[in-house]
């Protein structure tokens, strides 16, 4: 989850937990870092591709969004889909 409001990573964790699913929230500032642990690059190398992410896309621009022209790629076999 990349994520800069507390109170929304604590529904998303509260939701899950209601709902009795498994799941381990990786919680994450920095947009460079989620695609290096979404890719498996650097110390993520040895991490398993996350079956969901959510991204929050009003985030402040970063440098990996800048360097990525904004766009959202699939990558790593996760499916993409924007939510309004």
């Amino acid at each position: 989850m990349l994520e800069d409001y507390d109170g929304d990573v604590y529904l998303f964790r509260k939701a899950f937990e209601i709902a009795d699913l498994e799941f381990e929230l990786v919680f994450m500032l920095d947009g460079a870092e989620a695609l290096a642990f979404v890719r498996g690059e650097g110390k993520y190398s040895a991490s398993s591709a996350p079956d969901l992410v959510v991204l929050d896309l009003t985030l402040p621009v970063s440098t990996a969004a800048r360097k990525h022209g904004g766009r959202i790629e699939s990558t790593a076999g996760v499916p993409r889909q924007a939510v309004k």
